[in-house]
């Protein structure tokens, strides 16, 4: 056990010793001589104004290209009012620019694939950010609680968004979601009161957990033929939605998936057969319609949980 300890210690120290931390211009930075990169760090004293990240520094006579900002790097910093990052920037850590509550602009690399989790969290003050072509990933929280943010357009090749990545964004009013989307984890809009529209990928397949609860102005969507579950949570609490229609390949609605959507006056269900429904799903059962294909109506009264829409009418 000693001898392992003994080794970890060794390791860790050589690559402590291989990474030097150095301050350029009012910037620090994490230097690796190895490979000759840069990620902007923490610095002792806060970021303030209107900051311009270099792509290369000078060290040594030695140049180093700016590659990452770092974990927390910019974290806190309640007197940055605006960044511009560099083409050679190609990851933005945790919580980077988590709580810049002053920050109202930030144009980001062209070159960027990963935004880590809780990167802009709390960034009040920012109202749109154009996202670049080439991103990849926005991980968890990356945009939490961005309360002034309106607007974002999230590019064509985006294949992954984190757990609650733009949860209480109560200012953003309108998203459509790419089709090369392969992940999206719950809560992804989580209490994001202003939002009003959104349009959802062909071939998604999963509505998740709390997707959309909360969201009180949502009035309406379309859930593509591609979905065939809706998530337990999933619209809780969408106040403004007056109508929703279940496309065919919808086979599963979970528990709560559009409880206290209080306003509903009428379910659409496409499928002959009957898709697997909690009884919780709804709490309109007494006071929306709930239509049907021809010839199904005895179907849905014989079904579970569907037997408890008191009005079910045949579509003509």
């Amino acid at each position: 056990m000693k001898k392992l300890l003994s080794i970890f210690l060794i390791a860790l120290m050589a690559s402590t010793a291989a990474m030097a931390q150095e301050k350029i211009d009012g910037i620090s930075y994490n230097l690796d001589p190895s490979t000759h990169t840069a990620e902007v760090t923490f610095s002792d004293s806060e970021y303030k104004g209107n900051m311009v990240v270099p792509s290369t520094i000078v060290f040594n006579n030695e140049e180093y290209h700016v590659t990452s900002i770092g974990f927390k790097a910019f974290f806190f910093s309640l007197e940055l009012e605006s960044v511009v990052l560099p083409n050679s920037v190609t990851t933005i850590k945790n919580e980077a620019f988590a709580w810049c509550d002053a920050m109202a602009s930030v144009v980001l690399s062209e070159n960027l694939t990963t935004i880590g989790e809780e990167a802009f969290s709390g960034c009040t003050n920012l109202t749109s950010i154009t996202l670049p072509a080439g991103l990849k990933s926005i991980d968890k929280k990356a945009f939490e609680s961005c309360t002034g943010l309106t607007s974002v357009i999230l590019p064509s090749g985006l294949t992954t968004i984190g757990e609650e990545a733009f949860s209480d964004c109560i200012c953003l009013t309108s998203v459509a979601l790419p089709s090369s989307l392969t992940t999206i984890d719950d809560g992804t809009f989580f209490g994001c009161t202003g939002l009003t529209s959104i349009t959802l990928p062909p071939g998604m397949t999963n509505i998740v957990s709390n997707m959309f609860n909360g969201c009180t102005s949502l009035s309406s969507i379309t859930i593509p033929e591609s979905v065939t579950t809706i998530q337990e949570l999933a619209f809780r609490d969408c106040e403004a939605l007056v109508s929703i229609t279940l496309p065919t390949g919808v086979k599963n609605i979970c528990e709560n998936a559009f409880k206290g959507c209080d306003n509903l006056e009428s379910v659409d269900v496409q499928n002959a057969v009957p898709p697997t429904l909690y009884y919780n799903a709804f709490d309109v059962y007494g006071s929306a319609t709930l239509f049907v294909p021809p010839g199904t109506k005895a179907t849905y009264q014989d079904a579970e949980s569907w037997d408890l829409f008191d009005k079910i009418v045949e579509k003509q």
